[in-house]
């Protein structure tokens, strides 16, 4: 997991495997830095999330593992671990995950603004992250408020139809 490591100047996760000889006998010790970078590359591909869309990761303290597109001052994973208050994302679908839950629903993000969620879990050894995908409420719902307008204005139209028509009949 994401730790501040004092030589990188920021947070930095380490991988580490055990190296054995020809008689499986441990030889050494290989191990890997990993700054975050690449997560980000991951999560920073948005498509279908609209404007108000992000996918991030968040470990068991509430701290960002990935980036956020939508709060770069607060919610980077630099950011959370020099100010751990402001960088938390403490919400439903982050706990809801780390309890090892997946689902979906209308809940609040980080910033306190309804959002349609997704969320799940990811096992990292004896570790739990939550990945989260949302996706402001409005937004979501957009086209579908757009349909219920076009089903209305059908509807009426009908209505006026068989109004215009109820004297010949």
């Amino acid at each position: 997991d994401f730790q501040y490591y004092r030589p990188a100047k920021g947070p930095a996760a380490f991988i580490v495997a055990p190296i054995l000889d020809a008689s499986t006998k441990p030889a050494g010790v290989a191990a890997f830095r990993f700054g975050g970078e690449q997560l980000n590359r991951i999560m920073h591909v948005r498509t279908g999330l609209g404007a108000t869309g992000e996918t991030f990761l968040v470990g068991p303290d509430h701290l960002m593992r990935s980036d956020s597109v939508l709060d770069k001052a607060h919610r980077t994973v630099a950011q959370a671990f020099l100010h751990p208050q402001q960088g938390r994302a403490d919400t439903e679908a982050v706990t809801r995950a780390r309890a090892g839950q997946t689902g979906a629903g209308l809940t609040a993000n980080y910033l306190g603004q309804p959002v349609l969620a997704a969320y799940a879990p990811i096992k990292l050894g004896n570790v739990t992250w939550a990945i989260v995908a949302e996706i402001g409420q409005a937004e979501a719902f957009a086209a579908v408020k757009r349909g219920d307008l076009v089903l209305l204005g059908f509807c009426g139209g009908g209505v006026l139809v068989l109004l215009a028509l109820m004297p010949l009949l």
